[in-house]
């Protein structure tokens, strides 16, 4: 990423390669071709999908999202932040379409808003708006003729894994996101401690009822021709949603779990050649 500083560039590695972040695991099994994209892209996606559980006043998140929006309409190259410029380095906003990154903002803005979710059916929604737009950005899908149903299904799966794993590694700290339905089927609050069991049912409820479309979606990503770079974007994510399935299956099984979050080398290698074979 030309431009970059070794500390800025440091930066970008430590938003996107989280320890134990599926896209932390799939990188290191990605082509050399779209590492630059992958990385600057994630990076963007970590930092501004934070938004709506770090910043707690909806005005706040608002103006940050609305500024991330504005500093990707401008000249990325000469913004002051790293991730633009690199966002800037790799040909982002050439390859993307304007409607995918609305469709993200959007997301990010209905999830920072402040109103409760009130149904399953809307947290799956939201979660397939921001992960499939979030999964087409990391492919490079911008514009070009890849399934997007099926890739906004698996956004949806890696979306919500994110959001399941915090569920059950910090408990009530993260149940923000729930929607009033499970709140009152499982009887949740958003404050009381010792609500571990009726969490964990959640975890197994949601990762069983989305297991099976993200692996049929699986199924539908077919390797573009003629065009060696979308290719292995698209590579990347089968890698990454068969990861995701691993992981929801582990999550389906057993959500008290200590190792919920984790993939041995042979786990990742198993998924990369799978993805592999299906080419």
């Amino acid at each position: 990423m030309n431009g970059l500083s070794a500390q800025d560039r440091t930066h970008l590695e430590k938003l996107a390669c989280r320890p134990g972040s599926v896209f932390s695991t799939c990188y290191r099994f990605s082509r050399p071709s779209v590492r630059p994209a992958l990385l600057a892209t994630q990076a963007f996606l970590s930092e501004t999908g934070d938004i709506p559980a770090r910043v707690s006043d909806p005005g706040i998140a608002k103006i940050k999202i609305a500024w991330w929006k504005n500093e990707l309409s401008e000249n990325l190259a000469d913004s002051q932040h790293p991730i633009p410029r690199a966002l800037a380095g790799v040909g982002f906003l050439k390859r993307m379409d304007q409607e995918i990154l609305d469709r993200y903002f959007d997301g990010l803005l209905e999830l920072s808003s402040g109103q409760a979710i009130e149904s399953t059916e809307d947290l799956l929604r939201i979660a397939k708006e921001i992960g499939g737009s979030e999964v087409l950005m990391l492919a490079g899908a911008g514009g070009e003729l890849v399934d997007e149903g099926a890739l906004e299904a698996v956004g949806m799966g890696v979306n919500l894994y994110r959001f399941l794993n915090d569920l059950g590694r910090v408990h009530c700290n993260e149940t923000w996101w729930l929607p009033m339905d499970l709140r009152a089927r499982f009887g949740i609050s958003s404050a009381e401690p010792g609500q571990e069991k009726a969490l964990n049912e959640v975890v197994k409820l949601l990762a069983s009822s989305v297991k099976p479309e993200v692996e049929n979606a699986i199924t539908q990503i077919k390797p573009p021709t003629g065009d060696a770079a979308l290719n292995d974007g698209v590579h990347f994510i089968r890698v990454l949603s068969r990861i995701v399935v691993r992981r929801l299956n582990k999550l389906s099984r057993w959500p008290d779990s200590q190792d919920k979050n984790t993939s041995g080398p042979g786990e990742v290698f198993a998924a990369w050649w799978q993805a592999v074979r299906r080419q």
